[in-house]
Order: C-alpha cells, then structure tokens, then sequence
C-alpha cells in the first residue's frame, strides 16, 4: 500500500487529528468494561443505603458519558477518513489520467483503453475503499487489543494469557488469505477489462450490430465475458469466505475456554464474577474489532492488486520530457524533411520503409495511397507521436526529437481520421480552449464551408452532443477543420477529411484554403485524387514504400500504378471536373 501512504502524507496533520479522536474513543470503549467490573463487583455489593446511590449513578454516567464520546467521535472521524479517501482517489485518478496523456501510442496500444478506463474507475474505486477502511480501523482494532490486553491483565492475568494465545493463528490466517487473494483480484480486473473492451465495442458499434442482425451473436460474447468475470469474483470469494469463519472459530474457541475457567476461577474464589464478566465484555468488543480488521484485510488485497495495475501505467516512461528548446524558425531551411524514416507498430515488418521528402513552407501536398498503405503513419511520426523509428524527422533543419513538443505542435492545426466533436456547444469544440480570436474562429467557419453554423452560433441552438451525433457527418467534418484552421496554423494536416463532403463543397473548401491561408503549409491525406490533383507535390504510397512523388501530371507520366487508379476513378465518377 505504498501509494496510499505516500498519499496520506499530504493530510498528516487531519490524519493525526483524527486518529488521536478515534484512539480516544477505542480507549473509551476499552474503560467502559471496566467500570462494568467496577459496579458489578465494588459498587453494587458495598451499598447499604438504598437512598444513597451517588456511586452507582457516578459510575452510569461515566459509562454513559463514554458511550455517547465513543458515537460521536467515531461519526467524526469517519466523516474524515471518507472526506481523505475521496481526495485520495481523486488524486490518484487525476495522476493516473495525467500519465496516460504523457505515455506514448505504443505503450496507449499494448494496455488497450478498456484496461485505461478500468484502471481509472474500478481501480482508483478499490485504492477508495481501502484508504477508507485503513483509516477506520487502522488505529481502533491495534488500540482495542493492546489496551483490551493491558485491562485484561489486572482484571485476571491468567485468563488473559487465553486471549493473547489466540492472536498468533489470527495473525497467520490473515496474512496467509491475504497473499492468495491479490492474485485473484488482479485476475478478476484482467476479466474485467475483457468485458469493458467487448462493452464498448458493442455500444459503439450498435448501428452496425443492429443492421446486421448480430444482436444475438453479439449478446452471447457478452455474456461469455459477464460470466468470466462472476467466475473470477466467485473464486476469489469462496476463497476468501473460509477467513471469516476462521477467525471466528479462533476466537470462539478462546471465548468458550475463558468461559469455562473463568466459572472455575469464581467458583475457587479465585477471581470475581464481574470480573469475569468485564472480562467476556471486553473479549467481544476485541472479536468485533478483529472482524473489522479482517473486513480491512480483504479490502487492502483488492487495492493491492489494483494499486499493481496503476503503477504499471504510472511507472511507464514519460514519452516526451518537456526541454526549453526553442522551436527553430530558420527561414533558409525546409519546414519538413523526413530523412530515411523507417518505422514498425510491431516491430516486426516495416510499416514504413526508408520515406524521403521534403515540404517547403506555403506548399500543398498530398499523400496518396491505398488503405493501409501508410499514409496516417507518417502524420504520427510528423506529429511526434512515436518516437521508435530509424532515421530523421527535421522541423526547420533541427530533429524534432529534441524539441519542446507542445511548442512544437502549436505549428499545426490537425484532423485526424477518426477525429471527435466533443459534448459541449459550437465555439468551444472550435476554440477548444485556446485564446483565439473571434475573428479568426469566423474566418475558420468560412474557409470552412461551415456557413451553416452563423444562424447557431449565438443562440440557444449551439449545441453539440457526444460525438457530434446531432450533425451530419459533412457537418462534422468541416467543424473539425475549422477548429484545425482556428489558431491560423504554420501546417494543416487534413487526414481524409474530404470523405464526406460532396465534389461541388470539396472544391470550395480548397479555394477557401488556399486564398484566406495563403501562408500555411497543407498536407492532404485522401483516396480521392480529384482532392489533390493541383498539389504542389504528391506523395504516392503503397504498403510503406513512396512509389512516386511529384506533381499530379509528373506521376500520371512516370508512375503506371497512379495512372490506373486515376483512371479507374475517372471510370467510377470518383473525379469531379475542375
């Protein structure tokens, strides 16, 4: 549990604080058997005045006085350890999402983000619980058997030695289910971030499941992962249920045999009734609390288990250190220039294999290919979002390995692919949180062809749900290049961005691109080649290998393949005529 202890250290003085209240209310408890000893075998026998009870009355009050300390206390200091657990948790979360945008795609692609989102709710909710237990019993249950121990010894040293024999076996029982159930409740995560994965596909995906009648097929796989999951938590529960009754037995067993000798004691005149009344008080208040503690044990296995899977994402290697490099602005220089670049998801066959080119500043380039041929890789590696390739990447002449990635990245403007309109109203998804100006988020929506916004964009019709599912996918579209285009970019990455738009608003949109962001180098990413045919440069890729590079006329005369689906494209109205 180090995480949570090196987490507690922030709250030390609450800590202190509360943990002094409830050692105070766990040595109430522990006083009020005493008293009970004291009254049944002192007070009661001694009176001979029936109208002179202050004793008895003094003795009841005290009782009652620390019962009444003992409830609001502990009400006290549970309110805190609940109020430190969430900050806790709440820190933990905070870190562990903090890493996750710091780690690289490679390390994003090997956990897989249903792990991520299990590790950042089930995860950070078990560390949660554990933290609140810890502090619940983490000083009563030591505090109620030491000093249950130390009153024992002068109500009756010989029954006492019953009651420390008991806590050995407790101890080895805890510890020993302890140790098998961290397993279990890391197996039951692993379990669960199966389900969470197959969830998430299924709601994302409902439309195509729905339309090809699936909803069958798909409900088994779910339940087959549903019921791995129960398997696993039944496991680890039918395993850890035998700790329980164990303790139990243990401490029965101790109850019965002080049971028996203390009537032996009484009836040798050896010790007194009361006494050995307190005695028995004092040994449930003991079992309870070791019930407590047992309850603890189960908790901190689980965040055990959990806390192993948060480290294994908080101690992965930063992706990028942020340096004060300077982001170089050398006019005499070319603005990109990939020298000899190879690169491997896998690493085991080349995704991208020895990419040459170079882009000058206020150039349009296009980069063409066939699915899976490489053209979104290159965008990752221009991007820096991987750094495990051979070769350069120069920015300007200067490795961009070297720069200060953030001041580095505010030279683009990037639609991605797959990219997301986010919950929220129109200007924020475009601003996305920059200082922009409003002129420049109008000229965006313009450039655009996303006039269709201005009747929205100030009214109580602005908004935008979870992926932008009240928009067309047009729509949507041009609001994501709007918001590349929004803080006036040095790059503009369009990543087959054009797929939804029809021929007559693509062939606007570029216009507009090129007349009112003259100063902006453009790299187009498309299957379509009426979207580049008037590049300054193509990029013609296939299967990681540039099979060609130039202007469209010069790949129609050198490179046969780009010729054939040129034509082909021509043959299936792909080709608008400009």
């Amino acid at each position: 549990m180090r995480l949570i202890l090196r987490l507690c250290k922030t709250y030390k003085y609450r800590l202190f604080f509360q943990l002094s209240i409830k050692m105070l209310a766990a040595l109430g408890d522990l006083l009020i058997p005493f008293l009970l000893s004291i009254m049944i075998d002192d007070v009661i026998p001694n009176i001979e005045d029936k109208n002179n009870l202050t004793p008895l009355f003094l003795v009841s009050l005290a009782m009652l006085f620390l019962t009444i300390f003992d409830l609001v206390a502990n009400v006290i200091a549970n309110r805190s350890s609940e109020k430190i657990a969430s900050e806790i948790s709440e820190k933990v979360r905070s870190d562990l999402f903090s890493k996750i945008m710091e780690i690289s795609l490679k390390d994003m692609d090997e956990v897989t983000l249903p792990s991520l989102i299990s590790r950042m709710t089930n995860d950070t909710f078990n560390i949660y619980q554990a933290s609140a237990s810890l502090q619940r019993v983490g000083i009563r249950p030591p505090v109620l058997l030491l000093g249950g121990i130390i009153i024992s010894l002068f109500l009756d040293p010989i029954l006492t030695l019953i009651l420390v024999a008991t806590i050995p076996f407790i101890l080895i029982a805890s510890i020993y289910f302890s140790k098998k159930a961290v397993p279990l409740y890391a197996k039951i995560q692993e379990k669960n971030d199966l389900f969470i994965r197959t969830l998430r596909e299924n709601i994302t995906g409902v439309k195509v499941i729905r339309a090809l009648s699936m909803n069958e097929h798909e409900k088994e796989k779910l339940d087959r992962y549903n019921n791995e999951v129960r398997e696993s938590e039944e496991e680890a529960v039918i395993k850890m249920s035998s700790l329980n009754p164990l303790i139990n037995l243990i401490m029965n067993t101790g109850f019965v045999l002080i049971l028996v000798l203390g009537a032996i004691r009484v009836d040798a005149g050896l010790t007194k009734s009361g006494s050995i009344i307190a005695f028995l008080t004092l040994f449930t208040i003991i079992l309870n609390a070791t019930t407590s503690l047992n309850k603890a044990f189960i908790l901190v296995s689980k965040a055990n288990a959990s806390e192993k899977r948060i480290n294994d994402i908080l101690n992965l290697e930063t992706y990028y250190v942020e340096t004060n490099s300077l982001v170089p602005i050398k006019k005499e220089k070319e603005l990109i220039t990939f020298k000899n670049v190879s690169f491997s998801y896998l690493g085991i066959k080349n995704d991208l294999e020895n990419i040459n080119f170079t882009i000058n500043e206020n150039e349009t380039i296009g980069i063409f290919g066939r699915t899976a041929s490489g053209k979104s890789t290159i965008i990752n590696l221009l991007l820096n979002f991987y750094k495990n390739y051979s070769g350069e990447i120069l920015f300007y002449g200067e490795n961009i390995r070297n720069l200060n990635v953030k001041k580095y990245r505010e030279n683009f403007g990037v639609v991605f692919q797959n990219d997301i309109i986010f919950s929220g109203d129109i200007e924020n998804n475009i601003s996305f949180m920059r200082e922009i100006d409003e002129k420049n988020i109008f000229t965006a929506l313009n450039s655009s062809q996303s006039n269709f916004v201005f009747d929205k964009f100030n009214s109580n019709n602005n908004k935008t749900t979870e992926k932008g599912t009240n928009l067309s996918g047009g729509q949507k579209q041009r609001l994501l290049i709007a918001r590349a285009l929004a803080n006036n970019p040095k790059i503009l990455i369009l990543d087959d961005s054009f797929s939804a738009l029809d021929y007559k608003t693509d062939l606007e949109l570029r216009k507009s691109l090129s007349l009112n962001y003259p100063n902006t180098a453009k790299i187009i990413i498309t299957q379509r080649i009426s979207s580049i045919s008037n590049a300054n440069n193509i990029i013609f890729i296939e299967e990681g290998i540039i099979k060609g590079f130039g202007t469209h006329e010069y790949l129609l005369r050198t490179s046969e393949e780009y010729k054939s689906m040129y034509e082909y494209q021509i043959k299936d109205g792909e080709l608008d005529e400009e």
